[in-house]
């Protein structure tokens, strides 16, 4: 079923009498409906069974919007402004790019974010506020066929502090460029920060971890990061002696003073580099007794 027509409140629509006042809209039955004109209703939107699709930015009005367990509330191509509120094992899947503030959860609450095309580079949804009260858990992707999707952060922490995070093969989790702290992460999908590789900001979502423990922990932090910081200047001088090394084969020998100072200037950064190592090391071992 599509419904077209506006939904409003019947005190924004000039109702009186017991017509008056602010409507809501309750999603009932194993089928779909669509939603596909801007409503300016203010009474929520619950969905008990079945499908809700949304194909208008403004679809959901300006209430919160209610999954319950089984349902499934997809999204179009759409950037919703409605916190989603979330109980049992519902499904939010996305066909293209969406985006949404935030989904609400108890501990024991379980969110599958899928894609609709089998295509995670465009079935994107982006959760664009700081998701701190979710304590449930998020399935990026699943196993039945289209299901592969990009979860994106537009925020900081936008994922739920203590949220264990499964992201499925063919599906991507993207930091989104911000420092994102979850409870744990699995599975066999991908981590990326806006398509970069991960790797080389592991340390920011460390740094935030740690900051759950007492100050003398959280000076572990620091350590980690510099370490990163030397691995890659480590690598950047390998590189850089490599291509000084084949150009000092053809050319006169003093011109290879410039070789011993780039090597000098590795070495350094490979001392520095195991120093931090080891620092962190022992941090961990500190923090892990």
């Amino acid at each position: 079923m599509i419904v077209a027509d506006a939904i409003a409140d019947q005190t924004g629509s000039g109702g009186t009498g017991v017509n008056a006042g602010s409507w809501g809209v309750i999603k009932t039955g194993t089928g779909t409906l669509t939603l596909s004109n801007a409503n300016t209703y203010s009474g929520g939107t619950t969905v008990t069974g079945g499908t809700l699709t949304i194909s208008n930015n403004s679809a959901l009005g300006s209430g919160a919007v209610s999954l319950q367990d089984g349902t499934t509330l997809q999204l179009n191509g759409v950037q919703i402004a409605n916190i989603v509120n979330v109980s049992g094992d519902p499904d939010i899947p996305t066909d293209g790019a969406s985006s949404m503030p935030t989904f609400v959860g108890p501990a024991g609450t379980v969110v599958n974010v899928l894609g609709v095309n089998n295509m995670a580079a465009t079935d994107v949804l982006t959760v664009t506020t700081a998701n701190a009260t979710y304590a449930g858990a998020t399935n990026v992707g699943g196993t039945a066929p289209g299901g592969s999707v990009t979860l994106k952060g537009g925020a900081l922490n936008a994922f739920g502090g203590t949220s264990a995070v499964s992201v499925f093969a063919g599906s991507v989790l993207d930091l989104g460029g911000f420092n994102q702290a979850i409870g744990s992460l699995s599975g066999a999908g991908a981590v990326t920060d806006n398509g970069a590789a991960a790797g080389a900001h592991c340390w920011r979502q460390h740094r935030h971890d740690v900051q759950r423990y007492p100050p003398e922990r959280q000076r572990h932090a620091r350590p980690h990061q510099d370490r990163q910081r030397h691995a890659d200047a480590v690598g950047w001088h390998q590189q850089l002696y490599r291509r000084h090394d084949g150009r000092c084969r053809h050319a006169p020998r003093e011109r290879c003073a410039d070789r011993l100072q780039h090597h000098r200037e590795c070495e350094r950064h490979a001392r520095r580099h195991r120093q931090c190592a080891k620092r962190d090391d022992e941090r961990r071992r500190i923090r892990a007794g």
